[in-house]
């Protein structure tokens, strides 16, 4: 549990310091039986970000021994294999996608994105905005930032408050 909680203020302090203007972080978003870990909301898109800590393999192993394989379904791990993460992910962000569209009145796109802090991701399959993103939050910037915008000023503001409602913060207007 512990170990869960390091790894979710890790990506929330890697996450904090690559957003700055009018990028948004809100950390611990409520839904009725779950919640999400952190909600990033930029004009490049909305993303809802699951956090997973995970052991690494004990150290001498080389840099093999820090990789993970996605290929868009799954995670492959040095001596183990794991979907359920991806797909716990890809519900948050369906969740959140149908929330917003419920409090705004339009279709947000949302991408779903498992962080995990300390592995080396390497994608053996082209990863698409439908798929789940798996990162590393130190190397994320390509996903969060250097995005061309898909939400104007007003749209941004709509999904802040919406999703600010959800993680009990009070919005800012």
């Amino acid at each position: 549990m512990r170990a869960g909680i390091r790894a979710e203020q890790a990506v929330a302090q890697e996450l904090a310091e690559m957003l700055a203007g009018r990028n948004r972080i809100i950390h611990d978003v409520q839904a009725k039986q779950f919640n999400i870990d952190h909600v990033v909301i930029t004009p490049g898109g909305i993303f809802a970000v699951e956090t997973k800590s995970r052991l690494k393999p004990a150290a001498g192993q080389g840099s093999e021994a820090a990789k993970v394989f996605y290929d868009g379904k799954g995670l492959k791990f040095p001596g183990w294999m794991e979907t359920e993460p991806v797909e716990q992910a890809r519900r948050q962000a369906d969740w959140l996608a149908r929330h917003l569209q419920a409090a705004t009145g339009e279709r947000l796109p949302v991408v779903a994105v498992l962080a995990l802090p300390g592995w080396y991701v390497e994608n053996t399959a082209r990863i698409t905005d439908d798929m789940v993103r798996v990162i590393n939050p130190k190397n994320a910037s390509w996903l969060f930032v250097k995005r061309p915008p898909v939400l104007d000023d007003a749209a941004l503001q709509r999904a802040i408050h919406a999703v600010e409602k959800l993680a009990a913060v009070p919005a800012k207007d």
